[in-house]
């Protein structure tokens, strides 16, 4: 469910494919069963916000509420260096083709 908040949070972001969770307070009201759907709600927390980074989420199962959290997102900064052109290496070991 945590997983379900964080995927939540960042899709419903202005820029998903470069936001990252960094903050959540979650609250769990009862257990979710595995046996029908949870299914999961997002929003802004405040109504209207072009750009949220601060999302309400609410996982719902049965027509109850399961849990309900904040989570805020920010922008990612990239893990993996950028690529360097094609042909070129870098590093030791690397050698120069001519």
């Amino acid at each position: 469910l945590l997983e379900a908040a964080r995927q939540a949070a960042t899709a419903f972001s202005l820029f998903p494919g470069l936001m990252v969770a960094t903050d959540m307070d979650m609250v769990f009201s009862r257990y979710a069963e595995l046996d029908s759907p949870c299914w999961i709600e997002a929003d802004a927390l405040t109504a209207g916000d072009p750009d949220p980074s601060t999302v309400r989420v609410r996982g719902l199962q049965n027509d109850a509420e399961v849990f309900r959290c904040t989570v805020t997102v920010a922008a990612s900064e990239s893990a993996v260096p950028p690529l360097a052109p094609c042909g070129s290496r870098s590093g030791p070991g690397a050698e120069r083709r001519p």
